[in-house]
């Protein structure tokens, strides 16, 4: 009996996909944030795009069984952003496969069922 991919591995792949070629993209979206930090015009436009992704995040989670979707949407967010972040810095476009790791470990200990706290003694 074959057994598919974990949850985890299988946002990972959705979310990896969804970056691909999209380098001048992700330039854009975060020169908009630095620009917000200077021109407070352009703060809500800046917020609203977080919020969006972070919202799409916390339901992701929330389908893959996530004990806290609001905060693990938000964790995850931040988390991928730093990934990407880091990748930008390297020429080219953005190598999923090397993002990959990293990002499937994320989800996985974000989708984890909390364990069950033992009584105190």
């Amino acid at each position: 009996m074959e057994v598919g991919p974990a949850p985890a591995e299988r946002l990972a792949e959705l979310m990896l996909a969804a970056l691909a070629g999209e380098r001048k993209a992700l330039i854009a979206q975060y020169e908009l944030w630095l620009e917000a930090t200077r021109r407070p015009a352009l703060r809500e436009s800046a917020r609203r795009s977080t919020e969006a992704y972070v919202e799409l995040a916390t339901e992701l989670l929330r389908r893959v069984g996530s004990a806290a979707p609001e905060t693990d949407g938000r964790l995850l967010i931040a988390a991928v952003d730093g990934l990407l972040l880091e990748a930008l810095t390297e020429p080219g476009e953005i190598d999923p496969a090397g993002l990959r790791p990293a990002l499937t470990r994320l989800l996985a200990a974000l989708s984890a069922p909390v364990p069950e706290r033992l009584p105190a003694s």
